[in-house]
């Protein structure tokens, strides 16, 4: 849509404080970031008791944690048999 001096916008116009105030919150965010203050707290969804328990599972298979997720993915018997999965 071509802009025509009518239109409105949406947003407000431009206010040099306000400008500056979120350049500044910026630079603290990335001085931050670059600090390591910045970084993103994992978030599990389990307990931190079952996500012991489902570790010491998998740690029993003696495979990597790829490997076991791409054969239970492809259903595949020949890494992981019904036995294998049994026994553990």
């Amino acid at each position: 849509m071509p802009h025509c001096p009518s239109h409105h916008s949406p947003f407000p116009p431009k206010d040099p404080e306000t400008e500056e105030r979120l350049r500044r919150e910026e630079e603290e965010r990335a001085s931050k970031k670059a600090a390591g203050g910045g970084k993103a707290k994992a978030t599990n969804l389990l307990d931190p008791k079952v996500l012991q328990n489902v570790g010491i599972a998998l740690a029993k298979f003696r495979l990597p944690i790829a490997d076991i997720r791409a054969a239970v993915l492809a259903l595949d018997e020949d890494v992981l048999s019904i036995d294998m999965v049994h026994d553990h």
